[in-house]
């Protein structure tokens, strides 16, 4: 039973391993992708906000809607877009910040930053150490999140600062089909997430990232929406101004 336990355990690391390893990367390509595009994708946005409203305030006209209640849509939309804006800017800095960050490190730190993951998870991850106390686990989401930014000392750093509040769980033979057991469903739902990770964006567009062709026709197909979408709100304004005294731009 002893070595089906450690064999389990091994392999479950393992896979905790694969998929953090599939998150930090799809994380640098979100930052790489949006620092490559960043003005077609705000742009884009915009359009599509803008047309959003244009489109809903013609169909609420049609509907005999009145001034006031089109006007308070539109007032709605606008702030929507400008929380949009608030949380697009945060992203877009923090990715500067990450792209400065990442600059420093080698592809030798991240097998050290992997290898320290890994020694980590062996004792003290909440998959493995099911029985983990509260605080350990309210320390994990930002652990992790360091980890994912490729950020070595940053790891290094709060593993040192929070030692005290970790601690290891003696298993005796009679819990090991429990423990089994456990493991054996964590490893199931990370093979789901895994196959779900690589089929989504960025990370089924890695190829794009190391190939100065598809980066190229990656621009040109957001440009080309950018165009149509720019298309489209200059007829929706026409449509617009026919029957409203007031335009709506954001």
């Amino acid at each position: 039973m002893l070595d089906e336990f450690n064999k389990i355990k091994e392999k479950l690391i393992n896979y905790i391993l694969d998929f953090e390893i599939l998150q930090r990367k799809a994380n640098l390509l979100n930052t790489s992708y949006l620092l490559e595009f960043h003005k077609e994708i705000e742009e884009e946005h915009k359009l599509k906000y803008e047309n959003d409203g244009l489109i809903q305030a013609i169909s609420f006209a049609a509907k005999g809607k009145s001034e006031n209640e089109i006007k308070a849509l539109l007032e709605q939309i606008r702030k929507s877009y400008v929380d949009y804006q608030r949380h697009y800017y945060q992203q877009y800095n923090q990715a500067k910040n990450l792209e400065k960050l990442c600059s420093k490190y080698t592809k030798e730190d991240m097998e050290v930053l992997d290898d320290s993951f890994k020694k980590y998870c062996e004792n003290y991850h909440p998959l493995i150490h099911i029985h983990a106390s509260e605080a350990e686990k309210n320390l994990y989401p930002l652990l992790i999140s360091i980890f994912r930014m490729g950020n070595l000392q940053g790891f290094k750093s709060f593993l040192k600062e929070n030692e005290g509040i970790f601690t290891q769980e003696d298993i005796e033979e009679k819990g090991y089909e429990f423990y089994i057991a456990e493991y054996q469903k964590s490893i199931l739902d990370l093979q789901k997430l895994i196959i779900n990770l690589k089929q989504a964006f960025p990370l089924n567009k890695e190829d794009m990232f190391y190939k100065e062709e598809l980066l190229t026709r990656e621009q040109m197909d957001l440009r080309e929406n950018i165009y149509n979408l720019r298309d489209m709100n200059k007829a929706l304004h026409k449509d617009f101004l026919l029957q409203f005294s007031f335009d709506f731009k954001l």
